[in-house]
């Protein structure tokens, strides 16, 4: 702990908000704290008040009214004059030892921070994106992807150099997960899935499964929380599916359990995901877990040990699947107990703040090493 106090780190968040990145990047600047690592966090502001709630928390954690800088228009591609000023200035005052960008557009702004103050920075990647953000910098010690499917797209397809790739997936804050206890018997099972409603999460495949589910005599109640570009055509298929008084859609909140609870079965219905950290947070919550064979599922779903995986856009595969645990509570409470076995000790926010930390120490000793510094 001694040694990791002398480690200054700055971590820099884009725009919080209620996706996965922005969860990570606040628990993770919580955790460093906890560890007690002087932490800098950085984000260019928030869109819900969990969100500012949880910074706020940081401050505290880190007692000190400085602990996290708001900057407007962080996030853009090409930083202004005047906002790469401000981060240099609040960088310089602070003098970390690293920067750690905790998504793809906080990369610009650690680039900036990282060659202004002569230290290594690493950028965690987050999507399957055909244009990353460059690896040619020599202050960029590394580029983290939170699954092995994403960093072969990174480096086969988007062209990211292998050397610099590394592996590293975002942790579950375990503390904030409690294992609900499961519902009685006779209650009508809620069948749901959470995210932004986009094309690539599938929903369109989860509402069609659940209609044959519904076609085969089965009573359900499907929920659907998110929100975007999607929503009205999804809610057009509802009504073409004969399923209005089957289907809520929710809001969903920046953490995940006040909708995960109502869950009986939870489904991941992407047809492309570089790691599913919702299907992660219903795992977390002893939740069944049902969920397309696309990319980073692979990291914690085991067919019939921690879920149930099924062929990409199989949409009778996928309603088998959703049947055979509405008709077994038995199945739906193993499941979801070895899943949260499975996080526990795999993906636990503990665990990924500890190989981060070691990742850190190595980019400040190389570093030191190439700069000839003692």
């Amino acid at each position: 702990m001694a040694e990791d106090g002398n480690l200054k780190v700055m971590l820099i968040g884009g725009l919080l908000d209620t996706d996965s990145p922005s969860i990570y990047a606040v628990d993770l600047a919580g955790e460093m704290i906890r560890r007690g690592l002087s932490v800098r966090f950085v984000c260019a502001g928030t869109k819900c008040d969990a969100a500012e709630s949880d910074i706020k928390r940081i401050n505290g954690a880190a007692r000190t009214d400085d602990a996290v800088l708001e900057l407007p228009g962080l996030s853009t591609p090409l930083l202004s004059i005047y906002k790469k000023m401000q981060l240099k200035r609040f960088a310089r005052s602070y003098k970390p030892k690293l920067v750690h960008a905790l998504c793809e557009d906080a990369a610009c702004a650690a680039s900036s921070v990282a060659s202004a103050c002569n230290i290594p920075y690493l950028v965690t990647c987050h999507t399957y994106s055909d244009d990353p953000p460059s690896d040619d910098s020599r202050h960029l010690f590394r580029m983290i992807a939170v699954s092995d499917a994403l960093r072969e797209y990174l480096v086969n397809k988007a062209g990211v150099h292998k050397e610099k790739m590394i592996v590293l997936p975002n942790g579950v804050n375990l503390r904030r997960y409690d294992p609900l206890p499961s519902e009685e018997s006779d209650r009508v099972p809620v069948i749901g899935g959470f995210g932004s409603l986009v094309e690539r999460k599938g929903f369109e495949y989860l509402l069609r499964a659940c209609s044959k589910v519904i076609e085969a005599g089965h009573e359900i109640h499907v929920l659907i929380a998110g929100e975007g570009p999607q929503e009205q055509k999804l809610r057009k298929l509802v009504r073409e599916l004969k399923m209005v008084d089957k289907v809520t859609f929710s809001r969903y909140p920046f953490r995940a359990h006040s909708v995960i609870k109502e869950m009986d079965v939870f489904v991941m219905s992407s047809v492309r995901e570089s790691l599913g950290f919702s299907a992660l947070e219903a795992l977390a919550y002893a939740k069944p877990v049902v969920s397309f064979g696309v990319g980073g599922a692979y990291s914690f779903l085991r067919h019939e040990k921690t879920g149930l995986l099924c062929n990409a856009k199989d949409v009778d595969a996928l309603a088998a699947a959703i049947e055979r645990l509405v008709d077994d509570p038995e199945l739906r409470t193993k499941l979801g107990k070895a899943g949260r076995k499975f996080v526990e000790e795999n993906f636990s926010l503990e665990a990924i703040a500890e190989r981060l930390v070691h990742i850190y120490r190595q980019a400040v000793s190389q570093h030191k090493g190439a700069n000839g510094a003692s």
